[in-house]
């Protein structure tokens, strides 16, 4: 069919022991349809839908060959899922990193197509942070890869200097970012962070990045300096080219920084903010996905969310199940009927 998959949501909160008895019509050709229950003890991600866009995007530059497999890495540190969505995670990741060494250029950076000897500097960094957090998760890297890369990193990070064109006001971010992933590679370039800490027109964005690369390198009162009392406030816009920014996207990125500074009190109302967007139905871009699901992924492995899920549910004529997990996500994937209303039973028992 050469129409686009749909997709439709009913969404609800359940208090403890309160039940759920929805119905739903199966929609689409025949054979084509497909459902699922996602049960979360935070904010609603949607992930289901989010996750099902970036695996089928057509990735063919780096930046979205990054954003499809990025948030993959988590699936099984941020829900309870079944054994194929578990495997399938790991491939696209496999696939992914392999797929990253046909970017790599002579200076030893990245470049957005394949076979281009021009670095793309954000999908350089980005990339290099993918398969830095592949890595800490047991994902072997290409080979030869990250040695270039931070050769690269480093020379990029101790030329950068503050741009004159207002077009490139993020510039500062594209280099706090590129700071944070040479402190998670555990080559922090002290020098080039504490002059971009001097930066006075810092953006809000890059400010929390560069604290976050000062707790990586075990500088907390830098990290505390930056931040403390700074609003989080970040202007709309959204960018095409160069960062592929927008405010979603930056937000989601203040979001990671503050877990991993441990700010939770600070984090869960841009948590809420990006749980709306993701639950809307309309377009996102792939790194505001990507980053979302990154910042929940990292919440979720930091942050025992509740007492984790216990739901007994019931789909049309199938038996009931009991559903069990210390996680903060669980789905369950079933048949929809497909003639007449289809019925749900669930029970919170958690």
């Amino acid at each position: 069919n050469p129409n686009p998959p749909m997709t439709t949501v009913q969404e609800i909160g359940l208090s403890p022991k309160q039940k759920w008895n929805p119905t739903y019509k199966a929609f689409g050709m025949d054979g084509t349809n497909k459902a699922s229950l996602e049960f979360s003890t935070i904010p609603p991600i949607d992930l289901g839908r989010r996750l099902a866009y970036l695996i089928g995007y057509p990735h063919g530059c780096l930046e979205q060959t990054t954003s499809g497999a990025f948030p993959q890495l988590f699936i099984s540190k941020l829900g309870d899922f079944d054994t194929e969505t578990r495997k399938k995670a790991e491939e696209n990741v496999r696939y992914g990193l392999d797929k990253i060494r046909t970017f790599r250029t002579i200076d030893g950076g990245l470049s957005l197509w394949s076979g281009n000897q021009q670095p793309d500097e954000w999908a350089t960094t980005y990339a290099g942070h993918f398969i830095l957090e592949a890595e800490a998760l047991g994902y072997s890297a290409p080979a030869g890869i990250m040695e270039g890369w931070k050769k690269y990193q480093r020379q990029r990070a101790l030329t950068w200097s503050p741009s004159s064109n207002n077009y490139y006001s993020t510039s500062d971010l594209m280099q706090a970012y590129r700071l944070y992933t040479l402190a998670l590679a555990k080559v922090p370039e002290l020098g080039a962070m504490n002059r971009l800490r001097e930066y006075p027109s810092l953006s809000i964005n890059a400010r929390y990045r560069l604290a976050a690369a000062y707790a990586l390198a075990g500088n907390p009162e830098a990290s505390k300096s930056l931040i403390q009392g700074k609003a989080i406030e970040i202007k709309d816009y959204r960018e095409m080219g160069y960062t592929y920014g927008s405010q979603t996207r930056d937000k989601a990125m203040v979001a990671e920084a503050l877990v991993l500074l441990k700010d939770y009190e600070k984090v869960m109302p841009l948590l809420v903010d990006l749980s709306g967007q993701l639950s809307k139905d309309y377009w996102m871009s792939t790194q505001e996905i990507s980053f979302s699901l990154l910042a929940f992924s990292k919440y979720a492995m930091n942050v025992k969310a509740g007492k984790g899920i216990e739901v007994k549910l019931q789909t049309d004529n199938s038996d009931n199940k009991k559903l069990q997990t210390n996680l903060t996500l669980a789905q369950h994937k079933f048949n929809p009927v497909q003639t007449g209303d289809g019925k749900v039973d669930v029970t919170n028992n958690g």
